[in-house]
């Protein structure tokens, strides 16, 4: 059985622990062909302003549509294939990165989105605010990794933050029970994941 590749995050063939790229850009890479099915060491943030097509991950399909956020876990098997150029941003990063620019581990962890309990549904971003925002949000990543200082990343983090808990009052709050469940689920995925691991060790 052919295994499904793991791409650790790389910018320019360099190692790296954030990146934001256009999508535009991704598809003109990759000449509007589809990627196949992989997995990432990373997080990622597909930021769809425009565009059609069919979102693939974990085998579950769902449309590409603008103003929605897709939001992947590492590890997560997915696959892109947009019907047309898509236009917006998507935005890659890794635990290390939150570690080393002052996004705590506990505020990582409090969030929901990316849990896997609530499947991977898109996320809509519709408001007018949200909209605005995500260009913001957008422009200033991309014209802080131009500077030469060290305190670009800081800036990035810090927006990255802002987007996360933008993104988890969209999603609503949870009940009690909810995440009683959710809990569950994510120990079992861990304690399957694990295994997993130790078993191709072998």
């Amino acid at each position: 059985m052919e295994q499904i590749p793991r791409y650790p995050l790389k910018h320019k063939e360099e190692i790296v622990s954030f990146a934001i790229r256009t999508l535009e850009q991704a598809y003109e890479e990759s000449k509007g062909r589809s990627d196949n099915p992989h997995r990432h060491d990373f997080y990622t943030l597909l930021w769809i302003k425009s565009g059609q097509g069919v979102h693939t991950i974990d085998f579950m399909d769902y449309p590409i549509k603008k103003h929605h956020l897709h939001i992947l876990r590492p590890g997560q098997v997915h696959q892109f294939k947009p019907s047309q150029k898509p236009t917006g941003v998507a935005i890659l990063f890794t635990e290390e990165f939150l570690d080393l620019h002052a996004v705590s581990r506990g505020f990582f962890t409090n969030l929901y989105l990316f849990d896997d309990c609530d499947q991977n549904q898109p996320l809509p971003m519709k408001k007018a605010e949200d909209l605005s925002f995500m260009d913001d949000l957008s422009y200033i990543m991309f014209k802080e990794l131009e500077q030469t200082d060290t305190l670009s990343y800081d800036v990035i983090a810090a927006h990255l933050k802002l987007l996360l808990v933008r993104c988890q009052r969209n999603l609503g709050l949870r009940d009690r029970k909810q995440e009683e469940v959710c809990s569950l689920v994510k120990e079992f995925k861990d304690l399957v994941e694990i295994e997993f691991r130790q078993f191709h060790k072998v």
